[in-house]
Parts: C-alpha cells; sequence; structure tokens
C-alpha cells in the first residue's frame, strides 16, 4: 500500500485541528483572492501580466475548479462546479484573452464562492476519524498526507494564484488591495 491510501498516525482531535487551522488560512486567502478580484471589470479579468502569464478569470476558474477537485477527492460533492469548465481551468490549459470561450466573470467568482462555502461546510462536517484517513490519491501524500491536510495544501495552492492575481493587477497599475 502506497502512503496515499495509509491512513496517518494523527489522534481524530488533531486531526481535526489540522482541518481548522487549514480551514482559517483558506477562508483569509478567499477574503484576499475575492477583494482582488471585486475591483475589477470584465476587461480587467482577461489582462494577463506578461505573455504567457494567467489573467485573473483563469485563476479564479483554475482555483474553483481544484478546490472542487479536492472536496471530491474527500468524497464531497458541490453543484457550483460545471464539468465542462475543466478544459478551460485544469493545470496545463493555456489561459486566452478570447473571453467568448470563458464563462463570464461574474459566473466563474460565483462559482468559486459556492464551491468555498461548499468545501468549507463539507470539511467541518467530516469526524476526527474520517480527516485522519490518507486522500487514497496516488501520488497526493507529499503534500497532503490525509484527509485533514487538504484545506492546508488548498490554502497554499490558493496563495500562490492570489499572487498572479495581484500581478496581475500590478501589470493593470491597480493599487494595492491590502496595505
Amino acid at each position: 500500500m502506497s502512503n496515499a491510501t495509509a491512513d496517518s498516525t494523527l489522534t481524530p482531535a488533531q486531526a481535526e485541528a489540522t482541518r481548522d487551522a487549514g480551514i482559517h488560512s483558506l477562508n483569509v486567502v478567499h477574503n484576499l483572492v475575492t477583494a482582488l478580484a471585486a475591483t475589477l471589470n470584465d476587461d480587467q479579468f482577461f489582462t494577463a501580466p506578461c505573455a504567457g502569464g494567467n489573467h485573473t478569470l483563469w485563476n479564479i476558474g483554475h482555483l474553483a475548479m481544484a478546490n472542487a477537485s479536492f472536496m471530491q477527492m474527500a468524497g464531497g460533492t458541490t453543484e457550483h462546479w460545471k464539468e465542462e469548465w475543466r478544459p478551460l481551468f485544469e493545470m496545463g490549459s493555456e489561459p486566452t484573452d478570447d473571453r467568448s470561450v470563458y464563462p463570464s466573470p461574474k459566473e466563474i467568482v460565483a462559482a468559486y464562492d459556492g464551491i468555498h462555502a461548499d468545501y468549507v461546510a463539507f470539511f467541518k462536517g467530516l469526524s476526527g476519524e474520517a480527516l485522519a484517513k490518507g486522500t487514497g490519491v496516488d501520488g497526493f501524500a507529499e503534500v497532503a498526507p490525509t484527509i485533514a491536510h487538504l484545506p492546508g495544501f488548498s490554502t497554499l495552492h490558493d496563495s500562490v494564484h492570489a499572487g498572479q492575481i495581484t500581478a496581475c493587477r500590478k501589470a493593470m497599475g491597480l493599487d494595492r488591495v491590502m496595505a
């Protein structure tokens, strides 16, 4: 058995504390991403920071897709993600400034917010015993050895993309969101 499917040595209480710390941090990053996007007009969602860079709409769509996927990894579901969007936002996809291939920024931000709410509610509803189990995904144990570690990994992932959105805003000469 690979360590991706093995249960951890976390006690149920430790697993709950790990989850709670991850959810707290994920909420902070979600609020930052939401604030970074709040002042953008539709055109600005498609401005990349440099040639080959990820624009804001791609970043937020990617975060929505990733967090829906991480929740599914743990057995959760969300009605806010549409699988037909996956090719637009999955890892390795190429962002384009052709707005016609994407859902509207309003729709993607709403999906991101809805998935976040579902994600938090789902993980808060898991018992310590369930949280202490492995993800069951080969190769994932390095970044999230247990279900309890998924919110912390989501925070790391979302933070990377929040930085990319910040670079988009900087490239457009927009003000900082946080002092």
